[in-house]
């Protein structure tokens, strides 16, 4: 239930606070002696996607990408599932 949510456009330092918002940011920054994740990458690719969104269909909805993968620092970072969400037609 680690979710963070933001209406179009976003902007770098958006994304960035969305992310840091997450509890999973102690982990990006290498909590407990681990290795700092690529972060810039993960703020990358969410950026290419809010860039990407508006130009899906005029019935865009909305897009959840869950799960990402973010690599060690350097690595970069790739979405691993999404789902794009369209307007219901009227019945």
């Amino acid at each position: 239930q680690d979710v963070a949510i933001r209406i179009l456009p976003l902007d770098e330092d958006e994304i960035r606070t969305m992310i840091e918002s997450c509890r999973i940011a102690k982990i990006l920054h290498g909590a407990r002696g681990g290795p700092r994740l690529d972060i810039d990458a993960l703020v990358a690719r969410v950026m290419d996607i809010a860039a990407l969104a508006p130009r899906l269909a005029p019935d865009f909805a909305g897009l959840e990408f869950n799960p990402i993968g973010v690599g060690l620092a350097g690595e970069g970072a790739w979405p691993l599932d999404a789902t794009v969400f369209k307007v219901k037609a009227d019945s």
